[in-house]
């Protein structure tokens, strides 16, 4: 199910719809988007469904609603799509962050340098005695 909320910056309703619409998105399967209509993707929505107002919300190509909506209209207008699994795992080990690997990496060369530094010099290699 793909959800377009055509909004503008400077519309105070339009930040509570994308609320709203952000939080639906949250609960459900949906392919949801804001849409500017300062932009071309977003005139090319308004020319195509002739609005005059906005917030609008747009699902599968066709004008649900306008204005500020509470949840549960929201809800019910996605209500066929599926549930979103919640998972509350978090990944560690393999999941790291790019940067968190190249530090690991660089710190396994230091300490082979190191190693390597030591053995060249021969200080494992000879007993000093006391």
């Amino acid at each position: 199910m793909k959800v377009e909320l055509l909004v503008s910056e400077w519309c105070a309703s339009c930040h509570q719809e994308e609320k709203v619409w952000q939080q639906i998105a949250k609960e459900k399967e949906i392919n949801f988007s804001v849409v500017d209509m300062a932009q071309p993707e977003g005139r090319a929505l308004v020319s195509r469904l002739r609005l005059k107002t906005i917030p609008a919300v747009v699902i599968d190509d066709e004008l649900k609603g306008l204005g500020v909506h509470t949840l549960a209209e929201a809800r019910e207008w996605v209500a066929a799509a599926p549930a979103k699994v919640q998972t509350d795992m978090q990944n560690a080990g393999i999941a790291l962050s790019l940067d968190n690997r190249l530090f690991i990496v660089a710190a396994m060369v230091y300490l082979m340098l190191g190693g390597i530094g030591l053995l060249a010099n021969g200080a494992m290699t000879t007993r000093t005695l006391c």
